[in-house]
């Protein structure tokens, strides 16, 4: 014992090296100083959205808005890359958490700046509240003086004067619901909340945001990596501009496809297809990652059965509603399958060159975008094959290849919005690369590629030739692993 107690003494109280030393104070104050610049631009966040939100006009706002982006992302990735958060111990978790509520705190109480798909969601919680089929009809069939017919029955506080601000502000209202029977829940719970009421809206999503901080720690200890690699979730800026200052609804899906994530490779088949199919039950997206995930779970037959079972029972049982709504003609899901086009990079330049070379084999141009969806599904297919291949079963690598297939998905989808970023985030905490990070600081350029439709190339392909360099070469988890931590 008492020789241990000398060997201890010995070995605490020999000199640190140069690079010990260097090891020691400059993460904390390199995240210390991440986090006040972070905070300082949740404030000019807010102060924006606060003080010009209604008198700049639009394209003004966007270049103001896509400026801050920039800036913000800028701070995120570079002050926070080079940290060596092995380093940190864990009293720096405190300090993430703690910036994180501020950013939320200041952008909190601001109105939505240049942002109005929170329209929507506050009309389907009013709706599903009452106990009326969101996916039965439009909101403008509801009322008789915008051309509507009014021939599905309504309780009469959903057609009076707050219902109406609130429906006439709605994107596309011709066209039903385009979110999942989760999500309309979650709709319906601010609505209880508090009636037509962003506020309350906005702490329904900041309690999905906490739940999914929550879930990327407990996936962040399953995996033995840093706790403070949270703060590349809890600190993002897309994430506070994207869904506490926008109030977009895709942080409701994290919580559940992390859930899964570390249910999977624990062979419980019922849970994992339980969980998987309220993700789904959100929005459609995370159905490119049920083939991995079920692999995960399925280290045994019978687990693999009862998942899929368990999946397809209660996908039926969510999306009943959506297929009693009995909507053709202004079915807002259909509509976005073939006619959505946004933001677009790889999507755009691919459908190009096949409407230039379809009439040289005699064949009309209009069919260009439809032969792109098909092409695009069919290479997400194959790149979920090939990340199926060669598997381990370990959580790690169900993670990194998870986020492959996300990114790919990300880069190749018709409708590239900053918050469908939002999908990866949670595994980037968990596998950080630089490529995808980096994206924080490209994606805001979204908000001027209205003006300027070159702008999306600028946005968009620097980010996919790093991310293919990462690609190619770090094919081992080995040398993938290197690359997430390098610097680190």
């Amino acid at each position: 014992m008492l020789n241990h107690a000398s060997t201890h003494t010995a070995r605490d109280a020999r000199p640190m090296t140069g690079r010990e030393v260097r090891d020691g104070p400059t993460p904390r104050l390199r995240l210390i100083a991440t986090g006040m610049l972070l905070v300082a631009t949740s404030g000019l966040l807010a102060m924006l959205a606060t003080r010009l939100g209604s008198t700049i006009p639009g394209s003004e706002g966007r270049l103001t808005l896509a400026i801050w982006g920039v800036v913000a992302g800028l701070v995120y990735f570079a002050g926070l890359w080079p940290v060596r958060f092995h380093a940190l111990g864990n009293r720096s978790l405190a300090w993430v958490w703690c910036i994180g509520l501020a950013m939320r705190a200041m952008v909190l109480p601001a109105p939505p700046f240049l942002e109005n798909d929170f329209n929507r969601y506050l009309w389907d919680g009013a709706v599903v509240a009452h106990g009326v089929n969101p996916y039965g009809f439009a909101p403008a069939e509801v009322f008789p003086a915008y051309g509507g017919t009014a021939q599905t029955a309504l309780p009469e506080n959903l057609l009076g004067m707050e219902a109406e601000v609130v429906r006439s502000k709605i994107n596309h209202p011709h066209l039903t619901t385009v979110y999942g029977p989760v999500a309309q829940a979650a709709f319906a719970a601010a609505h209880a909340l508090s009636p037509w009421s962003m506020l309350a809206w906005r702490c329904v999503l900041i309690v999905f945001d906490v739940l999914t901080m929550i879930a990327v720690l407990a996936l962040l200890r399953r995996l033995g990596k840093p706790a403070a690699w949270a703060a590349w979730y809890w600190w993002n800026p897309v994430l506070l501009r994207e869904v506490i200052s926008s109030g977009h609804m895709d942080v409701i899906s994290l919580p559940l496809v992390v859930m899964v994530l570390l249910m999977a490779t624990r062979g419980t088949g019922f849970l994992v297809g339980v969980t998987m199919a309220l993700a789904v039950g959100v929005k459609i997206w995370p159905l490119v990652l049920v083939p991995m995930f079920m692999r995960a779970a399925g280290a045994r037959v019978r687990a693999t059965l009862v998942a899929i079972i368990a999946f397809l029972a209660v996908s039926v049982l969510l999306w009943a509603p959506v297929l009693l709504g009995g909507r053709a003609e202004s079915n807002g899901f259909q509509a976005y399958a073939l006619q959505w086009y946004n933001n677009d990079a790889v999507f755009a330049g691919t459908a190009w060159t096949i409407q230039t070379l379809l009439p040289h084999v005699g064949l009309d141009a209009v069919h260009g975008p439809r032969i792109t969806r098909f092409i695009v599904g069919a290479a997400l297919l194959v790149t979920t094959a090939l990340q199926m291949r060669r598997w381990n079963g370990s959580l790690d690598e169900l993670t990194r290849r998870s986020l492959v297939v996300l990114a790919v998905m990300f880069f190749l989808i018709p409708a590239q919005f900053p918050w469908y970023y939002l999908w990866m985030l949670p595994l980037l905490a968990a596998t950080p690369r630089a490529s995808l990070l980096a994206y924080a600081a490209f994606l805001p350029l979204y908000y001027v590629h209205y003006e300027l439709p070159w702008v999306v190339w600028i946005e968009h392909l620097p980010v996919l030739a790093w991310f293919l360099w990462e690609w190619r070469t770090c094919r081992s988890p080995q040398s993938a692993a290197a690359i997430a931590v390098e610097g680190q």
